[in-house]
């Protein structure tokens, strides 16, 4: 089966598309890195317990941040590469951090209005997202205006069955949420509903940047979806085995491996 997948996929052969990955180079990454996130200007934040390493595109290093008093870091957010953002889960604590990883901004979810938050998400205009799981919705915050301006509807009350937030990304215009084993639900900029995508797969990662997202299943099944429902969902072979996460960047897919992070681009 190994065989024929990497026959498919040199030959180019896509289910149901005629668009290919074509490797483009590969990185060397830091050992045991417990998360990887790349930016849009293709620099890459790699996560190691209690610190978080900035690398160039080359893999070089940057610089770093790390307070080991809140732990591990559990969320990392490089929408806005100039300020990333970090979650402490256990302890609600979120850190804005400047281009070179110095401290900006600490804040407290429950000083902000968060009973449980569960995860955080950066979206436009110096704003984030963040599921509640007591009040199962998504509330957008301003920093700005230092308050919660957005809300989704309660996520229990669509059309799933008993739906739990496995998983949150945004972007400037849409975020979207993974519900295990029935699929994602896609929301505008305001938090309403746009609709439901059901699979019942067991999707091993999935990315989303703003136009379209990409899902890996666990029989290495990428399918990659515009957010524009009218158009054609296209799915094909990963071309790479033991795939830990994958991060989509307009036209370019990062597989990450162990210690390495390949890069592929659509043709």
């Amino acid at each position: 089966m190994k065989g024929l997948t990497s026959i498919l996929f040199c030959l180019g052969i896509f289910l149901g598309s005629a668009q290919g990955l074509v490797h483009h180079k590969t990185i060397d990454l830091p050992k045991n890195a417990d998360n990887i996130e790349v930016d849009q200007f293709g620099n890459i934040y790699a996560v190691l317990g209690t610190e978080i390493r900035k690398l160039d595109p080359k893999g070089k290093f940057l610089s770093s941040f790390a307070d080991p008093s809140y732990g591990a870091i559990d969320q990392v957010d490089v929408l806005n590469a100039l300020n990333p953002m970090i979650y402490y889960a256990d302890f609600n604590q979120l850190r804005i951090l400047d281009n070179r990883l110095n401290e900006s901004q600490s804040l407290s979810m429950l000083n902000l209005g968060f009973n449980d938050p569960k995860l955080v998400a950066y979206s436009d205009q110096n704003r984030f997202w963040v599921y509640d799981q007591s009040a199962d919705r998504l509330f957008q915050y301003s920093l700005t205006e230092q308050r919660i301006v957005n809300a989704s509807p309660i996520i229990s009350q669509l059309p799933l069955d008993k739906p739990q937030v496995n998983a949150l990304i945004s972007g400037f215009n849409y975020s979207i949420i993974y519900i295990e084993h029935q699929g994602f639900i896609s929301f505008d900029a305001l938090g309403a509903k746009r609709e439901i995508i059901y699979d019942k797969d067991t999707i091993h990662s999935f990315d989303f940047d703003n136009r379209r997202w990409i899902s890996l299943n666990n029989k290495g099944l990428l399918k990659l979806y515009p957010i524009d429902n009218s158009k054609r969902v296209q799915k094909f072979i990963c071309p790479l085995d033991g795939v830990k996460k994958i991060i989509l960047k307009d036209l370019s897919l990062y597989f990450w491996l162990e210690d390495k992070l390949y890069l592929y681009r659509f043709d």
